[in-house]
C-alpha cells in the first residue's frame, strides 16, 4: 500500500534567499512547503491550515522563532 497522504511543512524565515532555498529542497525531496517571511502570517494561516512540522528562523524582527513555537 502506497503512503497517500501529503505532508505539509511550513517555514518561516525572514531571509528571501534562505527561503527560496528551503523551499526548493524541500519541493525536490517531494514536500510541500508552505513558507512565511513572518511569524506572525505563519500564525494565521495555522488557524486554517494543517501543518505537520514547523520550522522557524530563531532571530527575526517582529518574533523570534521562539515566541513562534511558544504561540504555537
Amino acid at each position: 500500500m502506497v503512503n497517500t497522504v501529503e505532508r505539509s511543512v511550513f517555514f518561516v524565515d525572514d531571509d528571501p534567499g534562505v527561503r527560496r532555498v528551503v523551499t526548493r529542497i524541500l519541493r525536490e525531496s517531494g514536500i510541500k512547503v508552505v513558507c512565511f517571511d513572518d511569524p506572525v502570517t505563519c500564525l494565521v494561516e495555522l488557524r486554517s491550515q494543517r501543518c505537520d512540522l514547523l520550522i522557524t528562523d530563531l532571530k527575526m524582527p517582529e518574533m523570534d522563532g521562539m515566541e513562534l513555537l511558544e504561540k504555537v
